[in-house]
């Protein structure tokens, strides 16, 4: 009886702390901008990995779902070296409708996700198009001051 009551003790607990936490899941975007966000979501997890596929990227979700260690707010920061379709989207949106998702856009985002009652789109695309000097000259990497800027607008877009 003791053991049940401090097993249930530390699953509620568990489910608490997933409650809180975000997720962030990123390529490119994130790796390059990885110092200055960890400083505001120390306690948060990321997945960054440079050659996220739509699949490798799915599989990862899947997985910590499975392991029940996905937490209620997963940000997706995927840049353009990502080829991901709105269909793409639309299967990540559907694997996570549970949750709270939010999709960075640093191009133009897509409508048809901004129609999901989980979805919230961080539109910083806006942001690229009033400051140009936040991108590189190849349009799809941030500068340093794009990457502190970035910074910046998720923390007061998802401050807990």
């Amino acid at each position: 009886e003791i053991y049940k009551t401090k097993k249930e003790t530390m699953i509620k607990a568990h489910e608490e702390e997933l409650k809180n936490k975000i997720s962030f899941y990123g390529n490119d975007v994130l790796f390059y901008a990885f110092d200055i966000i960890h400083e505001n979501f120390q306690d948060d997890n990321f997945f960054v990995d440079k050659d996220y596929t739509f699949k490798k990227l799915k599989e990862k979700i899947t997985k910590a779902i499975d392991e029940k260690s996905l937490t209620n707010k997963i940000v997706l920061a995927l840049d353009n070296t990502m080829k991901m379709s709105t269909k793409d989207y639309m299967d990540l949106i559907k694997l996570c409708s549970d949750k709270k998702v939010y999709i960075l856009f640093i191009n133009k985002p897509i409508e048809e996700l901004e129609k999901k009652e989980n979805v919230e789109i961080l539109n910083f695309y806006e942001e690229i198009e009033r400051h140009k000097e936040y991108l590189m000259t190849d349009e799809i990497h941030l500068t340093e001051e794009g990457n502190k800027a970035l910074s910046e607008f998720l923390e007061e877009k998802l401050s807990k």
